[in-house]
């Protein structure tokens, strides 16, 4: 009978003592409203007292448990994100799916560990270039999550939260690199071990004044079930665990809960579940910290500026290192390939701003000098081609400006807000008159792309003329160039000078060498007029007197001490350094130019024990100022072609490496006839002329001169047979090309010459 009305939902039919006996057993829970849930009870041995009491037989009943094993409770799609290579300052997303593969509803917590290495660029300015930056780190800050979800640079959009059952929930992973380099991350998924909050729970009365609750709520964990011991008869309570400790149930069941549970109860099944902790305690937390994370997701990104560097350059009439030397190439790139600095950032934010001036810009940032040399009042300007190239991988855009050039063309009735200043005056007289001129102003490069930008200096009169010109590559480095340039008489006599021209750095010699190379030094006349110079040497009898006699540094011939550079020539003078000792030998010697007053020949020469530590055998700076091999950006081969540049070669540099003595070392050039005619062309070999006895050898170039039919292609041979005596020399040949002349013309011209020198004699 208790079995039907059990069954039935319905006690009302049962007999009282039967009733009676039901309910003092422990068995059901009668209500007003019917009968409340089965659990298990304490009083087994009771019950089938009471049962063999009233004629009932006893039976045993089977529970069968049915679960689901599965790869894991809670996974996440992709296991490893790679935001590639990203610009500086610019959030990336990406998206994360976590999938909940269980019956039950799972809280999550999002842990994430910063593994990038240690770079010298982490204590660099942080850059910020997109607008909605700032929003977008306010929300994720104020979204409630832990912590240990956010990190500087990288975080994720919930990083505590819950998954339901059998679905699949979307994260947004977002990087914010706000410095240069290489970012690595791991992000750990873990069950959360912060207990959710509970939804309402729907109770009912009984009536012996007793209560019995029906929790909906989630739980952080799998709804599991703790294991209860045949030996005892103590009642077991339902609850939440880990993911990992806990074992999955049919889904939708609800979780039970005993009429009066009591605290000691709950505690001993959540200890049973976390391992042994209770999942409310600090203890509780810390163990589930100590498990392994359910899932594991490998984050990389490579965070880079837009990098943009200078990487050939041509001038007619200079040699290639001597332009690049000039204009201060080495250090320009070496500053656009470092981090952007915060003054860079305050300029950058003022001119968005519109409120940045070039004063501002030029107290702002350190300058750079350019220096476009020395150029004849009113004649031939200077013109330097130099090439940009986009060496990373992010497409970028450049911009070359000053701050001074007006936006919108001006009428001349228009009067300025208020007076200049004479610097600003100066720099409207340069602007207006294209003094300094270039173009492009701006451009756009895809990775790998190159573009020719055409420096000129073209002055009206005489004087030395100064423009603060400001580079700037968009959402990178921005540096300010200082244009300098000076405009002299036709009869000016003045030298090529570049950064440390009026020093000589020998090449370091081993102590004992017994033949040490010859070493040359190179005066170049950089005026319009022929340069007189004289050189003194009478201070090495002083540095050999100090030395016990010996001469450590000694002239070797060469160029006479006393002569005259032609325009556009040289002066090669070669010295013999013989140190006596381990140290750094150093001497200045007068050398007058032109009417100018003497100045110093700085000769600086390291000498070195044969066995030495590797640290002690690195060059100094000044000596390795000298190798263009180690420039940054710098190359041999000819990239530039400026359309005034009818002949063409496919490299300005010809390196003959080390030569044994009285060998012949051959190298090959190629010319290009870029020209719609003819061409007529001859090989000059300047300083290396034998009969000037400069090099311990003998130069040559076959064909030494020819003709090159439009588009034609010339291979032309380089020998040099080298002398017994060792030497290091560097220097210059040249090949001059014009338009090929008819039978009448050369005639002409033959008659014109002869015109000339009866004239001058």
């Amino acid at each position: 009978q208790i079995r039907s009305a059990l069954a039935a939902g319905c006690t009302d039919a049962l007999p009282e003592p039967a009733a009676a006996a039901a309910a003092n057993a422990g068995l059901v829970s009668i209500t007003a409203d019917g009968l409340d849930e089965f659990e298990e009870t304490a009083v087994a041995e009771q019950l089938q007292q009471e049962q063999q009491k009233l004629g009932i037989d006893a039976e045993k009943l089977i529970l069968t448990v049915i679960g689901e094993a599965t790869p894991g409770a809670l996974t996440v799609d992709p296991t490893s994100v790679s935001f590639g290579v990203t610009n500086v300052g610019y959030p990336q997303h990406k998206t994360l799916s976590l999938i909940n593969q269980s019956n039950g509803v799972l809280r999550y917590s999002v842990e994430l560990v910063d593994d990038s290495p240690d770079s010298g660029e982490r204590g660099a300015a942080a850059c910020e270039f997109a607008a909605p930056t700032a929003a977008l780190l306010a929300g994720a800050s104020s979204s409630g999550g832990s912590s240990k979800g956010i990190l500087e640079d990288c975080w994720v959009d919930e990083a505590d939260g819950i998954v339901n059952a059998r679905s699949t929930k979307l994260l947004t992973l977002t990087l914010l690199p706000r410095r240069r380099g290489q970012y690595k991350f791991t992000l750990n998924l873990r069950a959360s071990s912060q207990p959710q909050q509970q939804r309402p729970s729907h109770t009912r009365s009984s009536s012996a004044g007793a209560s019995s609750s029906v929790s909906a709520a989630a739980a952080p964990g799998l709804i599991g079930i703790a294991p209860s011991s045949p030996s005892t008869g103590a009642r077991r309570q339902l609850t939440t665990a880990d993911a990992s400790a806990a074992s999955p149930v049919a889904a939708g069941t609800p979780l039970r809960s005993s009429t009066s549970p009591t605290a000691a109860e709950g505690e001993s099944f959540d200890a049973a579940v976390a391992g042994g902790y209770d999942v409310r305690s600090r203890e509780g937390r810390a163990a589930l910290q100590d498990k392994p994370p359910l899932a594991v997701v490998a984050v990389t990104a490579s965070a880079v500026f837009p990098l943009l560097l200078i990487t050939d350059i041509f001038c007619l009439g200079l040699p290639k290192q001597i332009s690049w030397q000039l204009l201060g190439i080495q250090q320009l790139n070496k500053e656009l390939c470092s981090a952007v600095t915060a003054a860079e950032l305050q300029a950058q934010a003022l001119s968005d701003k519109g409120s940045l001036t070039n004063d501002n810009a030029a107290a702002l940032l350190p300058p750079f000098e350019v220096d476009m040399g020395v150029v004849a009042a009113g004649q031939v300007p200077r013109s330097f081609w130099v090439q940009f190239s986009n060496n990373g991988a992010l497409p970028l855009a450049w911009e070359l400006h000053s701050y001074d050039a007006p936006q919108v063309e001006l009428e001349n009735w228009v009067e300025p807000a208020r007076p200049l200043t004479q610097a600003e005056k100066e720099r409207a007289f340069i602007i207006d008159n294209k003094i300094f001129d270039l173009h492009p102003h701006s451009g756009s490069l895809q990775p790998g792309q190159t573009e020719q930008v055409c420096f000129t200096f073209n002055p009206v009169r005489e004087g030395t003329y100064q423009l603060p010109l400001f580079l700037r590559v968009k959402d990178g480095k921005q540096l300010q160039l200082q244009l300098n340039g000076r405009a002299v008489a036709a009869s000016a006599q003045l030298p090529l000078t570049v950064r440390g021209s009026q020093s000589c750095v020998l090449a370091p010699v081993p102590l004992g060498e017994l033949e040490p190379p010859l070493q040359c030094y190179t005066l170049r006349n950089g005026g319009p007029a022929p340069l007189q110079y004289r050189l003194d040497i009478t201070p090495l009898q002083q540095l050999a007197k100090q030395n016990y006699g010996a001469e450590v540094i000694k002239y070797a011939g060469g160029s006479p001490l006393t002569g005259e550079v032609p325009v556009g020539d040289v002066a090669v003078f070669n010295w013999l350094f013989q140190p006596l000792e381990a140290k750094l030998y150093r001497i200045a010697l007068p050398l007058s130019l032109g009417p100018a007053a003497p100045q110093p020949l700085l000769l600086r020469g390291r000498g070195y024990h044969p066995v030495q530590h590797p640290e002690e055998a690195q060059p100094t700076p000044e000596e390795a100022a000298q190798r263009w091999q180690d420039w940054l950006g710098f190359s041999a081969a000819s990239t530039v072609t400026p359309p005034s540049r009818v002949l063409r070669i496919n490299q300005e540099i010809l390196d003959l490496g080390v030569c044994l003595p009285a060998s012949k070392t051959k190298r090959l050039l190629v010319l290009q006839n870029a020209a719609g005619v003819n061409l007529e062309f001859v090989w000059d070999l300047a300083a290396y002329e034998e009969e000037r006895r400069v090099i311990s050898g003998r130069m040559s170039v076959t064909p030494a001169a020819g003709i090159l039919e439009p588009g034609e292609n010339l291979v032309c041979q380089v020998s040099f047979e080298s002398g017994l005596a060792p030497q290091i020399f560097s220097g210059e040949i040249f090949c001059y090309a014009r338009p090929e002349q008819t039978p009448e013309e050369v005639a002409h011209e033959e008659a014109m010459l002869k015109g000339t020198a009866g004239y001058a004699s």
